[in-house]
């Protein structure tokens, strides 16, 4: 959520969160497999969100973030754990994000730093 909230510059007004310990071999535990959260934004815009640590043992990686913003003129998308990144303005692609090759630290690394 907060992630949402840096990103969009936008304060979460609303959540509500369907969770399950499906899958886990051990449900009693409290850890939960997989969330889907239905957010609205101060703004009156909509967020969802869906966390799953359900992936097969054989699933060739787990980094499958994906965020995509969508405003009333255009949207930008960071997805399959940043391997696509694509923004739209005005109903026009106006290209990649260079992601992997910024200049810009990652938040841990800065934490790190600091610390």
């Amino acid at each position: 959520m907060r992630f949402l909230e840096h990103i969009t510059g936008i304060k979460v007004k609303n959540v509500e969160v369907v969770q399950t310990h499906l899958g886990n071999i051990t449900p009693d535990k409290g850890l939960y497999t997989a969330s889907s959260w239905s957010m609205t934004l101060e703004n009156g815009g909509v967020a969802a969100v869906c966390l799953n640590y359900l992936n097969p043992p054989k699933f060739k990686r787990w980094r499958n973030e994906s965020i995509r913003v969508f405003a009333t003129k255009g949207m930008i998308e960071i997805v399959d754990g940043a391997q696509r990144t694509a923004v739209y303005a005005n109903g026009e692609f106006e290209g990649e994000i260079d992601i992997l090759n910024s200049d810009y630290e990652d938040f841990f690394s800065i934490y790190v730093e600091y610390l």
